[in-house]
């Protein structure tokens, strides 16, 4: 198992995070999600034979929020680093 943090955009209201953690847990390999919107972030625990970092970020973003993979260990002291996957997502805040 492994797990991974993912800094998604475009949390607007309360029920963004349970939109990013509903699409996630169709994903066959997902074992737990948590995505917290004051944060900008979702946690995922994942089987990595099952799944990838990039699935998990390609299923953010059909649902409408921007995904990159956080790499804390490439952060600045500000905690800004991230591992790019690809183009991210700021479409219209549109599941309700």
């Amino acid at each position: 198992m492994d797990a991974v943090h993912i800094k998604t955009s475009g949390f607007y209201c309360g029920a963004c995070p349970v939109v990013v953690e509903r699409a996630l847990r169709t994903l066959p390999g997902v074992v737990d999600v948590v995505a917290v919107r004051s944060m900008g972030l979702t946690s995922v625990l994942f089987e990595e034979d099952r799944v990838t970092k990039q699935d998990l970020c390609a299923r953010i973003r059909k649902a409408g929020f921007g995904a990159e993979v956080f790499c804390p260990k490439s952060a600045d002291v500000a905690g800004t680093g991230s591992c790019d996957l690809g183009p991210t997502s700021d479409r219209s805040h549109r599941h309700h």
